[in-house]
């Protein structure tokens, strides 16, 4: 196994614009290391996705500090639609626009537990698909 692909993972799933190339390459060369290495990289996502629910959580008391009163109450007209339709979005969390949805699972206050479990689910089928073929 190769630390190199942990740090891909983490980098790649906080900052969309670098990519996992060492995984890639394993998958196409080496498929029998395969799952090993992608163990490795779900644990470096699912480490980044971490980071970003603690950025959404910060984002959380901004509107406190800098938003006036009308634009408090817009975020807390958004919160029931947020609602709605975020669980159905967190499947997207190990794509490159992933990163906004989990701060904007954290920002609209979703239950972390159900947050948890869709994006740790995402990620093992994510990390799965090359078997699914």
């Amino acid at each position: 196994m190769n630390p190199d692909i942990l740090i891909q993972a983490f980098t790649s799933r906080l900052v969309p614009i670098y990519s996992e190339v060492t995984l890639g390459a394993i998958r196409h060369f080496r498929f029998e290391q395969y799952p090993a290495n992608a163990a490795l990289a779900a644990i470096g996502g699912l480490l980044a996705a971490v980071v970003l629910y603690a950025i959404g959580v910060w984002l959380r008391r901004m509107p406190e500090r800098v938003s006036t009163d009308e634009q408090r109450a817009r975020i807390e007209s958004m919160r029931k639609g947020a609602r709605e339709w975020l669980p159905w979005l967190l499947v997207l969390s190990p794509t490159p626009v992933g990163g906004v949805v989990i701060m904007a699972a954290a920002f609209f206050r979703l239950n972390w537990r159900l947050v948890g479990v869709i994006i740790v689910l995402t990620e093992v089928v994510f990390r799965a698909m090359p078997y699914l073929r």
